[in-house]
Parts: C-alpha cells; structure tokens; sequence
C-alpha cells in the first residue's frame, strides 16, 4: 500500500466486514492517510474531551457542554496543525455514560472508526484518557469508562496512552481543595484497579491546567516519542484480525455485562414497587397505591425503553435465527386470524347458552314454588273441610279442583318452556366452530416467500 495515498473518512460507513456497525456520516469529507498522526481522546461525559479539541484545532464546530447532559452524541473527526507541518486528527469520541446513547451504541461507533484505520494499515499515534481530578470518588460511571478503555487499548498499547487529570485551574494551587486533588490522583495512580496496572504498562498520567500549551505539552509527549512501529489497539485486533463479533472483544462483554446489570436493577425496583403497591391495597391506602402504579409503570416504560435501544443496536445478527422468527410470525398470525373470528362466535354463543340456562334455573325454581303454594293451599282446604258441615263439603272439594287444575296447566306451560330452551341450547352446542388445530398450509406457503 502507498503510505501517502490519500483515503476515505474513516467515519463514513464502510463496504467491508464492518458493515453491520453503523456510523454518522461527517459534516464534509476529510482526506487523511496513514502517515498523519491519530490521536483519539475519551473520558466520562463532561470531563473536557470537546474543550480538549477545539483549543487545539481552533474548530468552532466542536460543540462544548457545561450542563448536566453530554454534548458529543458520535465519534468526530477535528484536523490540527498546531504542532508542524505532520498532519494530526483529534478524534472526539462520546463517554460510556452517554445521555443520548446507549454503552452499546458508543462502542460500535468508536470500534468503527478504529477498525476502519487499522483496516487501512493506520495506527493510532495516541490515546488520551481526560478525567475530572475534582471528583470526590470515582463513580460506577467513571469506572465503567476506565474499564472499557483499558480494554480497547489492551496491555501492548499502553505505552502509547496518556492519562491526563483535567480541573485543576478550577482548585487553585494553595487551596485545602488542591491538597485533597493532589491526594485522589497519588490514590488512583497507586491503586491496580484504577490507574495503576496501566502505569505499570507504560500508561503517562499528565496534569492538564486547561491552557493550550499545557494541551500542546501532552501532544508533543506522544509525537516526539515515537520509536518504532506504533502498537494496535487490542479491540482493532480483535474485530479485524481475529474478526471477532463486537459482543465477543473485551470491550463488548463489558458494555454488554453493563447493560444486563441495569436491566436487572429496573427489574428489581420494579418487583420492590410491586410489593409495597400491594402492601399499600391490602391496607385499603388508595391514594398511596396510585401513586406507587404511576412509579411502576414509569420503571416500566423505562426497562422496555432499555431492552428497545439494547435491541435496536444489537452486537451481533442471526440470519437463521431471524428468519425462523419470520416464519412463526407468518404462521402464527395466519392462525390468530381464524381462531380470532372462531372465538368470537364462541364467545356470543356461550352468552345465550349462559342465558339460556338462568332461564332455566329460574323456571325451575317457579315451579318449585308454585308445588309448595299448592300443597299448602290444598292441606288449608283439607283441614277446613273435616271441620264443616256436610252441606259445605261440595263447595271445599270444587275449589280444591278448581285449585289442582290451575296447578296442572302451569306445571304444563313451563315444562314446555324448558324443553324450547333445552332445544336451543342443543343446536347452539352443535354450530359451535372449532379452533384450527393445524398450520402446515401455512407453513408451507412461508417456505415459498423465503
């Protein structure tokens, strides 16, 4: 390869193995080639990454937040020549703790821009890691960035890494709040699990006092110290060498492990609301209980949210998998279509059997009634008649008759009424519709789309 061929951004979406992760394009095309100096620049949301930039390139297109939520939303790409005639590209990259993205979405745009450049016979000729020294403690956030990077850098790269502590012009030099900076950063060189291990891999931590000569110092500790062929990136090796799934370097399982443990956090929060909203209806508390389903479908909203993104920005595609999906979908909504429009007569002809039978039950109960009104009227009768005259006897036996006549005809007129509604349900049971038991027209029909 002619190492002054000019080449393609290597932010644009690439026609290689690289197709599948997704990039922004850039605002205008920018040349570079595999002699000019990489120096990409990472860190926690806030840490001064963008501010870093632009006082270095002068690119008032670099966009620097002082709010709560990140500015930079994708890996951009600023040209500089504050150090000679050698070109220099300062790559802005978003935090792992990204407002508007996921851990996931910012690991894919960053392993695209570096994969590219490793592809083309680039090397990165820096990475510099920009931490807050003002920060009191070392969040699960910060940790979570410093973790991923060390593994996008790996062991053999660090020599090439500057970490570079960022707010001292806003302590002062003679301050109790300087001596504290002063101690955090002594802690966190010493400490393995922090800067530590990188240190001891070649790793530079620098103090950055926010001018551009303290920016230019740390660029030149990088360009004027390069002796011999500059090292690969671990996670360029794993996605083009070793090609290697995303999801599968060390840097994925990392964002992958931090996704899984959040999802498990809403989960948990959403099962604590759950049991305290239930808590709250068996003790009769109303206004407590809406207030508890409001916080439980916000958590919710929010873990389905997470799994949507998670999916929108998977690290890996299953073809076999993807399209076996397709054809149960296929299958399975050609069915639900026929066994909706069953289960709706079903549904109608059960609320007239239904129907039908309180009719029923009513009836039988009238005639139970009507039994035990009859017996007592008759038993009256029966008594009144031994105590009476003989004249008076024909007049008692012609209302008992008259009595047990009426009893027969309506003894008749229901029990006719009961065979009607038992006819009607008969017929309804036999026009039941059945459910389809099998797909196999349906499945064969997918076989021919796909």
């Amino acid at each position: 390869m002619d190492a002054t061929r000019p080449l393609r951004s290597f932010v644009e979406s690439p026609t290689s193995t690289y197709s599948t992760l997704s990039a922004p394009a850039p605002s205008r095309k920018k040349e570079w080639s595999v002699n000019d100096a990489f120096v990409a620049v990472m860190g926690v949301t806030g840490a001064g990454k963008s501010t870093f930039i632009s006082q270095l390139t002068g690119d008032s297109n670099v966009v620097i937040g002082h709010g709560l939520q990140s500015t930079t939303q994708a890996v951009s790409v600023h040209e500089s020549t504050v150090l000679g005639d050698r070109k220099l590209w300062l790559i802005d990259t978003p935090g792992f703790d990204d407002t508007f993205h996921s851990g996931e979405d910012v690991l894919q745009q960053i392993a695209l821009a570096f994969a590219k450049l490793y592809e083309e016979g680039a090397r990165m000729t820096g990475m510099i890691y920009l931490h807050r020294i003002s920060d009191p403690r070392m969040s699960g956030s910060a940790i979570l960035n410093l973790d991923v990077f060390k593994s996008i850098c790996g062991a053999s790269a660090m020599p090439i890494v500057r970490i570079v502590s960022t707010r001292w012009c806003d302590i002062g030099d003679k301050s109790l709040a300087f001596e504290a900076a002063q101690g955090r950063q002594e802690e966190l060189e010493s400490t393995d699990r922090f800067w530590g291990s990188m240190i001891k891999d070649g790793a530079v931590p620098i103090r950055h006092t926010g001018t551009v000569q303290s920016g230019l110092s740390i660029l030149r500790s990088l360009l004027h110290n390069e002796v011999g062929p500059r090292p690969a990136l671990a996670l360029q090796k794993e996605l083009v060498k070793y090609n290697l799934p995303l999801s599968e370097t060390a840097a994925g399982k990392l964002v992958v492990e931090q996704r899984r443990k959040i999802e498990a956090q809403y989960r948990k929060k959403l099962q604590e609301l759950t049991t305290e909203r239930d808590e709250y209806l068996a003790a009769k508390d109303r206004e407590a209980s809406e207030e508890l389903a409001k916080e439980i479908e916000k958590e919710k909203q929010q873990l389905e949210a997470l799994k949507a993104r998670s999916a929108m920005n998977s690290l890996q595609m299953d073809f076999k998998q993807m399209n076996a999906d397709m054809l149960n979908r296929v299958s399975t909504s050609s069915v639900k279509e026929r066994n909706d429009l069953a289960d709706n007569e079903r549904e109608d002809m059960r609320a007239r059997i239904d129907f039908l039978s309180r009719q029923m039950i009513e009836l039988e109960h009238e005639m139970d009634s009507k039994q035990r009104a009859h017996n007592r009227q008759l038993a009256r009768l029966q008594a009144q008649s031994r105590g009476r005259a003989a004249q008076e006897d024909n007049s008692m036996a012609t209302q008992a008759a008259q009595l047990v006549t009426a009893y027969n005809q309506g003894c008749k007129n229901t029990a006719m009424k009961l065979r009607e509604y038992e006819r009607e349900q008969r017929e309804l049971l036999q026009r039941r519709p059945r459910r389809a038991d099998t797909i196999p027209f349906v499945i064969k029909w997918a076989h021919k789309i796909f």
